[in-house]
């Protein structure tokens, strides 16, 4: 059957405190020994520490086995693992040792322990051979947390594929590094590291924070030394695109629909087929809700909204008129669905 791929459900009623469970829809209960986290079936159930919910749609939502999380004051049941999903990434801090300029999720420091906890829980539980992203903030700020984050998979004997996005600049620190690679000796691990310019200056720049640039290189050396897969990334901004070699870069606003039409015209002129468009630009302003102005709000809804229904609407017409199979990837924000304090225009785009 195929599900609908919804992230969050309300529900009219349940048993369950709350907290994380795995989604069950037989008799069999089939907890991890060890590391449990408890059943939630859609119907009721005489199945002992096993919980209910009376949920609408969650048959069509969840699938056995699926980790999801129940909230009562807010009756919503949010997905947190999901078999249907193509990626799974889990979110275990927000707190981060970099202020990047294009970031659109400023960093803070809310308790984080039970994050890192639950993302092991629900891996455990989940028990999957496909990769789990983990992401932050920077989720190896604290090493002491993700040291023990690699624990409790350890000794349960999870070995689930991980690619965890980090700024590397904790594996400057060599006996850190190296306490890593060996808990994570028998497991897969891509690190996802990004470096935004090729010296100090124009990395420092877009993260904001002097010394990034020598403690993520130096973490990047250690990292390669010890044999780790490492996938390094980049984010194009007006301050590095100059220095990306072998790419074509064309600078310019997204909501700019000549631009955009020119990028087609040159593509048919220069005869390289355009058969993807991935749609990841955006803009914010960090203000208190009551502060935003109308001119401020219109220019975030015309760059992270109309832009994309626009640049969709010219591309595919040029799709169509040339017989092109074509790909669109939309790239979206988690404060679309949680929000975060002065990003209130961003969310609501």
């Amino acid at each position: 059957m195929d599900l609908e791929r919804t992230n969050d459900l309300r529900f009219e009623s349940t048993n369950a405190p709350d907290g994380l469970y795995v989604v069950s829809k037989s008799s069999e209960y089939e907890p991890h020994t060890e590391f449990l986290l408890p059943s939630i079936y859609p119907e009721k159930t005489t199945i002992r520490d096993a919980f209910e919910v009376n949920c609408e749609k969650f048959n069509e939502t969840f699938a056995k086995g699926d980790i999801i999380s129940v909230s009562n004051n807010r009756k919503k049941i949010l997905g947190v693992l999901s078999n249907n999903a193509k990626q799974n990434t889990l979110l275990v801090t927000e707190r981060c040792d970099n202020l990047c300029s294009f970031c659109s999720q400023p960093p803070n420091n809310n308790p984080d322990t039970y994050l890192y906890i639950n993302a092991a829980y629900s891996i455990i539980n989940f028990n999957t051979e496909s990769v789990i992203g983990i992401t932050g903030g920077e989720p190896l700020l604290d090493k002491e947390k993700f040291l023990t984050f690699l624990d409790i998979l350890n000794k349960a004997g999870n070995s689930t594929p991980l690619h965890i996005l980090t700024n590397g600049r904790s594996f400057s620190d060599l006996d850190f590094c190296n306490d890593v690679v060996k808990k994570a000796m028998n497991r897969d691990i891509l690190w996802g590291i990004p470096l935004h310019g090729h010296n100090h200056l124009l990395h420092d720049k877009c993260v904001s924070m002097p010394g990034a640039f020598v403690e993520t290189m130096q973490g990047l050396m250690n990292l390669s030394y010890a044999g780790q897969k490492i996938e390094l990334r980049t984010v194009v901004t007006n301050d590095n695109y100059k220095n990306l070699k072998n790419i074509s870069i064309i600078n310019g606003n997204v909501s700019n629909t000549k631009l955009i039409q020119g990028v087609i015209q040159k593509s048919i002129k220069d005869k390289k087929k355009i058969n993807c468009v991935v749609n990841n630009a955006g803009i914010r302003h960090r203000k208190d809700f009551i502060n935003i102005s109308d001119k401020e709000l219109t220019k975030v809804f015309e760059v992270n909204f109309f832009s994309i229904f626009r640049i969709l609407q010219l591309i595919s017409k040029f799709w169509v008129k040339n017989n092109i199979e074509g790909n669109v990837v939309n790239i979206t924000s988690i404060a679309g669905q949680i929000g975060f304090k002065q990003l209130s225009a961003y969310a609501s785009s």
